[in-house]
């Protein structure tokens, strides 16, 4: 069985710790490891691939890498543009033979109950081989209206049960029907199924994005050829239409970490239900039931006469809510991407393939950067239509293509970039990182400011 992990969301309820290009699943929100590395974890031996977007390929390869050594890039399925699980399902779909197993799992949830988790993939495994496709049905602990339920037939098929249909989010007594009733579960998103009958399901359901899918095939995809897939839910595009669905009981210890509410359900709490994540001294009088998370240096944390808080503080954005009204943190972003603000985009330190950058200043007619670059890396060949950058090194050395020279550089060597000149920094260096402080200036500091001629990475504009 190989394991498909969907890597693709967003995040945008967990906003600030979550940006638009580097989500919640890259994150450490409960333990020690990111989400995406629980995820990988749990399912230890096994295969593992991941599809995901271009921004956050190398991110993951990074750190998947590092906890199997088996994980190479041609373990990522890259998708040049966000189009929702259907069309990177049936994308990912054609990389496997028509008998292998795939099972589907989210990159961003927690599964409290790891072994029985492992004991019901095998299970599912074995009646994905029996033709097939099998869900998850998470066993409802309270009337949850956040999550969409499936409902299921009374009787067993092969040790699972028929489906009788997917219900959207209800609200509470309906929800409160649902549990009293005991064929509801909660929609995890999770599905185990051999890659021929997708295909065939697909097919079958939505012609048109198998259409694209096989026309693309098991190649890398482009993005005018990936644009062409609809934008459409695996549960739209097939599961809610095929009749081979059938749905496994889950008693996991499962949560989506969808939101702020849910972060404090997970952590760690005191006696007084305070939640905290970060380096923090905390000194709280007559407060409970708080999350307060902090990223950075130590910070005191002191707290009066309040309850039921979501204080979230990064290095550019703070955020404040009631923790009932915390899932309207969305609507924050979705202001924020309409304005196009990079703090809905970006944290102040940037990972990139070639390794990373932090805004140290930015004013409205420049921008001062701190670049880092891996040993044995380099940016992509470039220029900016609207900006011109001046290169200070302050560690390592190295060489800057600057339009056809080629400019060796050290420690104080500076090197000033035109406006429209293709450039590019290169650390040859095996074991020393190349650091450089850039000064950006123009009327227009964005990122998407570039045009890439060549990169290593294979990243579009």
């Amino acid at each position: 069985m190989n394991i498909l992990i969907l890597a693709g969301g967003s995040g945008t309820r967990l906003w600030p710790l979550s940006r638009d290009k580097y989500p919640k699943q890259l994150l450490t929100l409960l333990g020690e490891k990111t989400m995406i590395q629980e995820t990988a974890s749990r399912v230890e031996g096994f295969p593992v691939f991941v599809i995901t977007g271009e921004d956050t390929a190398s991110i993951i390869h990074d750190q998947l890498s590092k906890e199997n050594k088996n994980f190479t890039k041609k373990n990522i399925f890259v998708e040049p543009s966000a189009r929702n699980t259907a069309p990177a399902i049936a994308y990912a779909a054609s990389f496997f033979q028509d008998d292998e197993i795939i099972a589907v799992l989210p990159s961003d949830h927690s599964i409290a109950k790891e072994e029985i988790f492992v004991s019901l993939l095998k299970k599912a495994e074995d009646l994905a081989k029996k033709g097939f496709i099998v869900t998850f049905g998470i066993v409802p602990e309270r009337p949850e209206t956040g999550y969409g339920y499936i409902k299921t037939k009374k009787e067993e098929k092969d040790s699972g049960f028929l489906v009788d249909s997917f219900k959207e989010k209800p609200d509470v007594a309906t929800a409160s029907r649902y549990i009293q009733e005991g064929n509801y579960y909660w929609n995890a998103g999770m599905f185990v199924f051999q890659a021929g009958v997708m295909r065939e399901e697909l097919k079958k359901y939505s012609p048109e994005i198998y259409a694209v899918a096989e026309k693309i095939g098991n190649a890398p995809a482009l993005k005018q050829e990936y644009d062409q897939f609809p934008s459409i839910s695996i549960d739209y595009a097939v599961m809610e239409k095929t009749d081979k669905l059938v749905l496994i009981p889950a008693d996991i210890g499962w949560n989506d970490i969808g939101g702020f509410e849910a972060l404090w359900e997970n952590l760690k709490k005191d006696k007084e239900g305070n939640a905290l994540k970060g380096n923090i001294d905390f000194y709280p009088i007559e407060s409970k039931n708080n999350l307060f998370y902090t990223t950075g240096e130590k910070k005191i944390v002191a707290a009066i006469g309040i309850q039921d808080l979501i204080v979230v503080d990064t290095e550019d954005a703070l955020l404040i809510s009631d923790k009932k009204e915390s899932q309207k943190v969305k609507d924050i972003t979705l202001r924020l991407k309409k304005e196009n603000r990079e703090e809905a985009f970006l944290h102040k330190k940037v990972y990139r393939p070639w390794g990373y950058y932090k805004v140290i200043q930015e004013e409205p007619d420049f921008k001062l950067k701190e670049v880092f670059v891996y040993p044995l890396s380099r940016l992509s060949l470039q220029s900016h239509n609207r900006r011109s950058e001046s290169w200070t090194v302050v560690e390592g050395e190295g060489i800057v293509v600057l339009g056809e020279k080629e400019i060796s550089v050290q420690k104080e060597s500076m090197v000033f970039i035109p406006m429209k000149e293709k450039h590019r920094l290169i650390n040859l260096s095996k074991n020393i990182p190349l650091k450089i402080i850039e000064v950006q200036m123009g009327n227009y500091l964005g990122e998407d400011d570039i045009v890439r001629y060549e990169d290593d990475y294979g990243r579009h504009q």
